[in-house]
């Protein structure tokens, strides 16, 4: 962490600020991961008060270098002090979708780390920084009917709405659900999404 010279004030403002900090409201869902997590706006409403009573502000920055992305997060005081982070991601699509997740996912989680507000339960990370938990493959192969419930399929499928710019969870589960009504094959599961994508345009 990068500090300014002095930082006296400003650690006076973070002590005060922290004192009152409550914790952000997990009110997001993975549906492939089935956990909730505190989103950017839930933290951000869980600190924005405390920040502006104690005369500080966070200001966000994303830059590209060397195909990653590298987010400077700065917390300041009216006093003109300063601490900084810097967080450096590498997107898991070269895509704008994946590259908007990765900077959502680093904003997150810089903002909660450089302002003191905890998540412990939180394994969102998935879709921005492609650091999935590790696939459960025992008796899986490509002729197995989807189930969400095991890891390795739900990742497969999570990748696939990945690259077909498919952002709506409503939609997610959706299409997961009949997926398993159908019992559709892993290996069949692309093309099916696309058709059932394509039908609902009709």
């Amino acid at each position: 962490m990068e500090t300014s010279e002095s930082i006296t004030k400003i650690a006076i403002a973070v002590s005060k600020m922290q004192g009152n900090l409550k914790g952000a409201s997990k009110d997001a869902r993975n549906p492939f991961h089935k956990s909730k997590y505190a989103n950017l706006e839930s933290v951000w409403d869980a600190c924005r008060e405390q920040l502006a009573k104690n005369e500080l502000a966070v200001i966000q920055a994303p830059s590209f270098s060397e195909g990653r992305m590298i987010l400077e997060t700065r917390l300041i005081h009216s006093s003109g002090e300063w601490f900084q982070s810097t967080l450096a991601l590498k997107p898991k699509d070269d895509t704008p979708q994946g590259i908007g997740s990765t900077i959502t996912y680093a904003k997150r989680y810089s903002l909660m780390a450089i302002v003191g507000i905890a998540d412990t339960d939180d394994d969102d990370g998935n879709m921005g920084s492609g650091k999935n938990t590790p696939p459960n493959k025992s008796n899986v192969n490509e002729n197995s009917p989807y189930d969400p419930n095991v890891d390795y399929m739900r990742d497969r499928a999570w990748k696939i709405f990945q690259v077909r710019g498919i952002q709506d969870r409503g939609v997610m589960a959706k299409l997961s659900a009949e997926a398993v009504k159908q019992q559709v094959k892993i290996k069949n599961l692309e093309a099916f999404i696309v058709k059932t994508l394509e039908h609902g345009n009709d």
